[in-house]
């Protein structure tokens, strides 16, 4: 495991010997015991973390980038390449846990017009697209939809709504079909409670994300 900051000029400094006060740090962990070898990385703002751990996964690639600096040097070339690239939290989580199976939000900038689940409460009273992983959808008693995005309630951030009387504007299953995939939901975005919601009222407010991806490129 290391834990490190992320060094830079222009950093804030404070105090007599002008210490410099990084505005990131970094965690590292790799995992080289039994049969599936696996590393993560964290990076996080030096100040109050809002967000879920898994609002903070990154490569060690990524962090490599940053720092300038060089990890885990001495394992095979073939195997650094391969744990150095891994960004995924789902591995590290039992699945018996009830956080497996939440995964990171879409790492910004994302296309003009587009924003994460993360950023969505920045965008409360607005007409935007928020997108994200479907990891887990309920029907309520009164038969509304729920769609969580990236992390499973009561985590999560940001939900999308369907509401019982649009359900038929869906040409499918919406609680089946929406469930793990990434998708961008179009609408305003409302506040409730403390999460950022968009209520879906037909099919044509939900984007597969694969395709505005392939619609930027």
């Amino acid at each position: 495991m290391v834990t490190g900051p992320v060094l830079k000029e222009g950093l804030e400094q404070q105090g007599g010997n002008k210490v410099s006060i990084p505005a990131q740090f970094y965690k590292i962990i790799l995992d080289l015991t039994g049969d599936e070898h696996k590393a993560i990385a964290f990076l996080m703002p030096n100040d109050h973390c809002a967000y879920p751990v898994s609002g903070y996964v990154t490569s060690v690639d990524e962090i490599e980038k940053l720092t300038g600096l060089d990890f885990f040097s001495t394992l095979d070339d073939v195997e650094e390449s391969q744990l150095e690239a891994m960004n995924s939290i789902d591995s590290w989580i039992h699945s018996n846990n009830d956080e497996f199976g939440e995964v990171s939000p879409l790492k910004p900038p994302l296309p003009k017009g587009y924003f994460n689940t993360l950023q969505a409460k920045y965008k409360v009273g607005e007409k935007t697209n928020i997108c994200g992983t479907v990891v887990a959808t309920k029907k309520s008693r009164k038969e509304a939809i729920y769609l969580n995005f990236d992390q499973k309630y009561p985590r999560n951030v940001f939900y999308a709504t369907i509401w019982r009387d649009n359900q038929n504007n869906f040409s499918f299953d919406p609680e089946k079909e929406f469930l793990g995939k990434q998708v961008c939901v179009f609408g305003k975005v409302e506040y409730y409670g403390d999460q950022a919601r968009i209520s879906v009222n037909r099919e044509e407010q939900v984007t597969y994300w694969e395709d505005v991806i392939e619609e930027k490129d």
